[in-house]
C-alpha cells in the first residue's frame, strides 16, 4: 500500500530550495559581518538556525509504502529508505496538528461537508540520517529520529496507520 497526497512533493522541494536560499544569504550576511559589522554576524546565525525548521519539513512526512519487510520512505528530495520492522520503535501523537476546533477558516474554505479534522501520529524509527532527526527535534521527541503520518499529507491515513499499528505493539521507549 503506497500513501501520498498531490502537492507534497511541491511543499518538500520548495522546503529545501527556501532552505539553501537562507543558508545563502546567511553566508553573505556572515561574510559581510567578518569585515567589521558584528551585528550582519549575529544575523547570520540567527537566519542559520531558522533555516532548521525549514529543512526539516523536506523529511517530515515522506511517502510512505508498506512492504512485508517494512516501511519504505520515499522523500522527495532525500533518498529512498527502508526502515524494517523492528527499526519502528513506537507510535504517539503528533504534536504539530492543530487541535480539535482551531480550524475555523480551514473548515469555511472546505465546506463543513467534506472538512475532516487533523488526526495523525509520529512513528520514532532507528537508524535514519540526520534530517529525521530534525524532525524528532522540532516534534519534542530530543534527537530521535521520527516521521509524521497523518491526514495532512497521506491518503487514505486510516488504512494506513491500521496496518503500522498492527506491526508496532511496542509501548513508546522513553
Amino acid at each position: 500500500m503506497q500513501s501520498s497526497l498531490k502537492g507534497k512533493r511541491a511543499g518538500e522541494i520548495g522546503a529545501l530550495i527556501l532552505t539553501i536560499v537562507m543558508w545563502v544569504c546567511a553566508a553573505v550576511l556572515g561574510l559581510i559581518g567578518a569585515s567589521g559589522y558584528p551585528l550582519m554576524a549575529l544575523a547570520a546565525v540567527f537566519l542559520a538556525l531558522l533555516a532548521l525548521p525549514v529543512l526539516q519539513n523536506t523529511a517530515r512526512a515522506p511517502d510512505i509504502t508498506l512492504r512485508e519487510d517494512g516501511l519504505l520512505l520515499q522523500p522527495a528530495v532525500w533518498r529512498d529508505r527502508l526502515v524494517p520492522w523492528v527499526d519502528v520503535l513506537a507510535l504517539t501523537e503528533d504534536p504539530s496538528l492543530p487541535p480539535e476546533g482551531a480550524e475555523v477558516y480551514r473548515k469555511r474554505a472546505v465546506g463543513k461537508k467534506k472538512y475532516r479534522p487533523a488526526a495523525g501520529k509520529l512513528l520514532l524509527l532507528r537508524g535514519l540520517p540526520p534530517q529525521y532527526r530534525l524532525v524528532g527535534f522540532f516534534s519534542g521527541e530530543g534527537l530521535h529520529p521520527v516521521i509524521s503520518v497523518n491526514t495532512r499529507s497521506h491518503a487514505d491515513y486510516d488504512r494506513l496507520i491500521a496496518a503500522i499499528e498492527k506491526r508496532v505493539t511496542r509501548p513508546p521507549a522513553g
